[in-house]
């Protein structure tokens, strides 16, 4: 509750400030279990800084993770599922035209790609790219060992 203050008070000053926003997200995402009020923390703190790269990260993820959520009526809905697949691919293309050599970024979208696009030749070059930009990482290496089996 302290820190959600601090950044309270950080945003009656700047309510712009992506850095509070994010940090409000991830507050009521991990610790309030508040996954709505997260996406609209975070969708804030991208609306104010389009190049937040965690952001959009953190954001493209919510929508993978929710893309199977019911409707208001307690239904599946394939449009909604269609509208959060999109929106997650957004968010991971604008994640990579602000930092195209980041292995988190470059393994989020090969990961998307494989998995909700069956996009394999997309999710290879991805994948690979990632390991190409940080040999030494051992996610992106272990991500693209797994796909390279499946494939």
């Amino acid at each position: 509750d302290e820190a959600i203050a601090g950044y309270n008070r950080v945003l009656s000053v700047d309510p712009t400030d992506a850095s509070a926003l994010f940090n409000l997200a991830t507050i009521y995402e991990d610790e309030r279990d508040d996954v709505d009020q997260a996406e609209t923390f975070l969708e804030m703190a991208v609306a104010s800084d389009p190049t937040h790269v965690q952001a959009l990260l953190k954001l493209a993820w919510m929508h993978c993770e929710r893309r199977m959520d019911k409707n208001v009526y307690g239904t599946f809905d394939q449009s909604l599922c269609d509208k959060r697949d999109s929106d997650a691919e957004d968010c991971y293309r604008k994640a990579l035209a602000a930092d195209p050599t980041n292995p988190e970024v470059l393994m989020g979208l090969g990961a998307f790609l494989c998995h909700v696009r069956n996009d394999d030749e997309g999710a290879q070059e991805y994948l690979s790219r990632a390991v190409q930009s940080s040999p030494l990482n051992v996610e992106a290496v272990t991500c693209y060992a797994h796909f390279l089996e499946k494939a």
